[in-house]
């Protein structure tokens, strides 16, 4: 494969994931071959993925005790999928069980979840107050980095900005157990770490955004 025909395959990739806002993007690597004599113009189509990558995806990482541990519950659906159910969930403004909710829990620790945890900031996370999480750093035996486009994944805050929505979007008779329930969740996501910078993956197909991996280097470290 040429290095243009695999910078167009990046670009479809790309797109795919990302629709118009890389259509432009796809013209440009297909006409970088002008420049040169025809040749192609490697720094302006690395320049341009790299733009692309840098506004749509974050590089996260995940400490693991072996590659197969980024999974969800099983039987959980793709990312992709997870991303239409949670717009279509808030449009809807469902009051109950609905993902954000979802994601708040996770976040306190519920197992068979449909989210997996990464971090933005592994010095963060190892010096974290939450012991818990400290612990995490120092035992695992792996660090695995993910390339991942945005769309998939949920801050803490964004999940907070969710379930406020949806409470103020509630008609009807309130459900105060239910409203009860959501003033904790709320409670709980004010009060996560910041320094951890914890995101959240939705789904169950995290591994093919992996990009890279190693031993962990904070393994036995105090």
């Amino acid at each position: 494969m040429t290095t243009r025909e695999r910078m167009a395959r990046a670009a479809g990739v790309l797109s795919a994931h990302f629709g118009a806002s890389t259509s432009q993007m796809k013209k440009d690597v297909a006409n970088v071959g002008r420049v040169n004599n025809g040749g192609i113009d490697r720094q302006l189509a690395r320049s341009i993925v790299a733009d692309t990558i840098h506004n749509n995806y974050q590089t996260l990482h995940r400490f693991q005790d072996q590659a197969s541990h980024n999974t969800p519950k099983p039987n959980a659906p793709t990312g992709i999928e997870m991303a239409e159910q949670w717009s279509k969930g808030v449009a809807q403004q469902r009051i109950q069980h609905s993902l954000p909710r979802a994601g708040s829990d996770h976040t306190q620790g519920q197992n068979q979840s449909l989210f997996v945890s990464l971090t933005g900031d592994l010095h963060g996370l190892h010096t974290s107050t939450d012991p818990w999480a400290r612990s995490i750093t120092r035992n695992a035996n792996e660090l695995h980095a993910y390339t991942i486009p945005n769309r998939l994944l949920r801050s803490p805050q964004r999940l907070a900005g969710d379930i406020k929505m949806s409470i103020r979007g509630k008609s009807g008779p309130l459900d105060m157990n239910a409203l009860q329930k959501d003033h904790d969740r709320l409670n709980w996501l004010g009060g996560v770490p910041t320094q951890e910078k914890e995101v959240l993956y939705m789904g169950s197909n995290m591994g093919k955004y992996r990009t890279d991996f190693q031993h962990n280097p904070f393994k036995g470290t105090k």
